[in-house]
């Protein structure tokens, strides 16, 4: 599994997506999020899907292995059911062309550009539309105790935004 296509097709074969979906047939794919774990290799995927009628999100946890343990959903509330905030825009498949593996070299690639030499350890990754464009929104953990936040546009494929923080800068402001 690498693509947004391929974490989909397995959420939506699955039983626990079947029920959500005939209780839930408005709901659609607002968010993903993904931790890629190059050190222990325990990644994580999760699919967020927002229930327009409830404000609510139902968020399904999708295990690396599809032979070991079963797809899992949990619901969180997102906004008060009396606001007048905007919903949650949806991220539509067609919309979404880097896979994880292309995510992982725009990351080094950036890093060489900004001449960071050192491993990369974990990437913490976000796909959501905002304002119509699908965007990932990245934190990464570097060998080096370094955070290195990115935005990257999937259209085009380039780096919008890359800043460097040390952690030792989070352990300082404690």
């Amino acid at each position: 599994m690498n693509t947004l296509a391929d974490f989909l097709s397995r959420l939506e074969s699955s039983e626990t997506y079947g029920k959500f979906i005939a209780r839930y047939p408005n709901a659609y794919l607002s968010a993903c999020f993904f931790v890629l774990d190059f050190e222990t290799s325990s990644n994580v995927y999760e699919l967020d899907f927002y229930v327009p009628g409830e404000k609510k999100i139902a968020t399904f946890s999708i295990p690396a292995d599809k032979k070991g343990e079963e797809i899992k959903m949990r619901f969180a509330e997102t906004l008060s059911k009396n606001s007048d905030e905007r919903q949650e825009m949806p991220v539509k498949l067609e919309n979404v062309s880097i896979s994880l593996e292309e995510l992982q070299k725009l990351v080094k690639k950036a890093m060489k550009e900004h001449n960071m030499m050192k491993g990369l350890n974990k990437i913490i990754a976000i796909v959501q539309n905002n304002q119509g464009r699908v965007t990932w929104q990245l934190n990464c953990i570097t060998d080096g105790f370094s955070i290195i936040k990115l935005r990257i546009d999937d259209k085009g494929k380039n780096v919008v935004s890359f800043e460097q923080v040390s952690l030792f800068d989070f352990v300082r402001k404690s």
